[in-house]
């Protein structure tokens, strides 16, 4: 946001400038969260996830290959995967 914009919400008024900062609150309280959630994405390994290791592995290389994520589901012991 340039300073020329936020000059134009403060002098919009305190609603604008208050239903921004809830705005702007909101989207941080919701990144924060995403983060949390990738951390703790990343701090899983074989010995702490319920995946068996050479799935974890395809996975990965699957989402480095395909540059986007990968869900898989187990069915029994046959792997489902839904590249998204």
């Amino acid at each position: 946001m340039t300073p020329e914009e936020v000059l134009t919400i403060y002098y919009a008024g305190p609603d604008v400038v208050v239903n921004l900062l809830c705005k702007l609150s909101n989207q941080v309280a919701e990144l924060q969260k995403e983060v949390q959630k990738l951390k703790d994405q990343l701090a899983k390994n074989s010995r702490n996830s319920s995946n068996p290791p050479h799935l974890i592995a395809s996975k990965n290389l699957l989402q480095k290959v395909c540059g986007h994520g990968v869900n898989v589901n187990l069915a029994g012991k046959k792997a489902i995967w839904d590249l998204h």
